[in-house]
């Protein structure tokens, strides 16, 4: 087994080597020995090796095919290792493994250019707002053209001179007309990299690679606790959607996804007040966390979760204090977000193509989908379902929830392949094929970013041919799965 954990270890490292690379463009003569060696049939692919991943490109001139070649190529091999961990023994050693390589693959990736992302230039403004003193709630980036004369002249300066500092950087926001919308602790994250170094990417990364690691840690720790093989923490560790969205695209979801393993493994210890705790540090990073408070009430008594709410309320309300800035103005981006977003769903993508074809697609409450409201009411059927069933100790609690999270995603108008890394960790204690397939066929979501592939029909509904094809399969396996279990012929959950 160590052997093997090795060589795949060293043809994964080469993997994410090349996709490194890639992204910084690479010369003219290896361009043209690899056309010679594929004898012509990624020519074109081949070609946008030389350009890169620089966000100015097009993303038609970016080579987001010989990306996908290899992420495909490092998820067999992940695929095939995570299937042979869950079937053989271990020691020591495999673990070190594990972690060797894990640490490996993100340090290689880390001065990689964000592949099809930018979510962290909106991260390091917000830490240089809240560096110079501005509530980061306070103001959307296109303020400082469009709203100037509400803006208070001390403030309007500070920003414009930060503005200035990076006009790179500042172009490069996304939705910068709506105002922040990450909670208080991720604040502080961005703040304190912008503290360290002002607009260094590598930094903010780093720190993002740092919590990623501690996950794994974490992970490690609950399966020793379990009785469990530590080294099923590879499934995580060595996961190319974590890798990539992590380590390569800077999304900075690893730190609530640490707080929330580290709050589970808090409550399997029985620390319930710390557990409680370390829930809402993770609701303060990142706000899915919260929809597990009924499963906790089920393991941790109601006087602890009353206090990590408070700990929660009370740390917002410095920053409705912060500059008179407000309740509502806190949470407008959120609001924004929460009303106008939709990308790359499942469950709701199907509910509105079914309220389209019977022409029901009606905006209500204030411009939210009607889809939408069908999917946050499935989802609290499924949440009060799941919160009065009987719980069994440790593995019940975890697994109750997973399900509370996976069907969040599977219901959420947002589908980003980033949302799902908050999966895969709960995948190291029930290896749900299906589920880390899925891991590899939201990368296909990427496509969008340089080709439209259209609409199919299936029946009487329009769907997205790039939602069915990630889709689609992933539905099928667990559909196999999940009758495998009920007859007891499931053996890996």
């Amino acid at each position: 087994m160590n052997r093997l954990l090795i060589a795949l270890g060293v043809i994964l490292s080469a993997i994410w080597a090349s996709v490194m690379a890639i992204t910084r463009g690479v010369p003219v003569f290896v361009c043209g020995f690899l056309k010679s060696i594929t004898f012509g049939v990624l020519d074109g692919a081949l070609d946008n090796i030389q350009n890169g991943f620089y966000y100015e490109l097009p993303n038609r001139d970016m080579p987001t095919v010989v990306f996908l070649i290899l992420f495909v190529l490092a998820f067999i091999l992940y695929f095939a290792i995570s299937i042979k961990i869950t079937k053989g023994e271990s020691n020591k050693r495999t673990f070190f493994i594990v972690i060797f390589f894990s640490l490996l693959f993100r340090l290689i990736l880390l001065p990689s250019i964000s592949i099809h992302e930018n979510d962290i230039y909106r991260y390091l403004w917000d830490g240089k707002v809240s560096n110079a003193g501005i509530n980061p709630y306070k103001y959307a980036p296109d303020d400082l053209d469009s709203l100037t004369r509400n803006l208070e002249e001390h403030e309007l300066k500070r920003l414009d001179g930060l503005r200035e500092k990076n006009l790179l950087y500042f172009s490069r926001i996304g939705h910068s007309g709506v105002p922040t919308i990450y909670p208080p602790f991720a604040q502080f994250i961005f703040m304190l990299s912008t503290r360290i170094q002002e607009d260094s990417i590598i930094v903010m990364k780093g720190i993002f690679v740092v919590f990623d690691l501690l996950v794994i840690l974490v992970i490690a720790r609950i399966l020793l606790h379990l009785k469990k093989n530590p080294a099923l923490s590879i499934i995580y560790g060595w996961s190319p959607l974590v890798l990539k969205e992590i380590a390569n695209s800077g999304h900075y979801d690893s730190i609530p996804i640490f707080f929330m393993m580290l709050s589970i493994f808090l409550v399997c210890k029985r620390k319930a007040l710390l557990g409680a705790v370390g829930l809402i540090v993770a609701g303060l990073s990142k706000f899915f966390p919260i929809v597990l408070t009924p499963i906790y009430l089920k393991v941790v008594k109601l006087r602890n979760i009353i206090i990590a709410f408070l700990l929660f309320i009370g740390t917002y309300i410095p920053f409705f204090i912060w500059g008179n800035t407000g309740f509502s103005r806190v949470f407008k981006g959120l609001n924004i977000y929460s009303q106008g977003w939709a990308y790359n769903g499942s469950i709701y993508v199907l509910s509105r193509s079914i309220l389209e074809a019977a022409d029901l697609n009606i905006r209500i409450f204030g411009g939210f989908f009607l889809p939408k409201m069908i999917s946050a009411l499935i989802f609290i059927i499924v949440l009060i379902y799941i919160s009065r069933r009987k719980i069994q100790p440790e593995t019940g609690f975890i697994h109750h929830s997973f399900i509370i999270l996976a069907v969040l995603f599977l219901l959420s108008p947002v589908g980003d392949p980033w949302y799902f890394c908050w999966i895969i960790p709960f995948l190291c204690f029930f290896p749900y094929r299906s589920f880390i397939s899925l891991s590899w066929l939201l990368i296909l979501s990427y496509i969008s970013f340089s080709r439209e592939l259209g609409w199919v029909m299936i029946g009487p509904l329009e769907v997205p041919v790039l939602n069915a094809i990630q889709y689609i399969p992933f539905y099928a396996i667990l559909a196999i799965e999940l009758i495998m279990k009920k007859r007891n012929r499931l053996r890996y959950v």
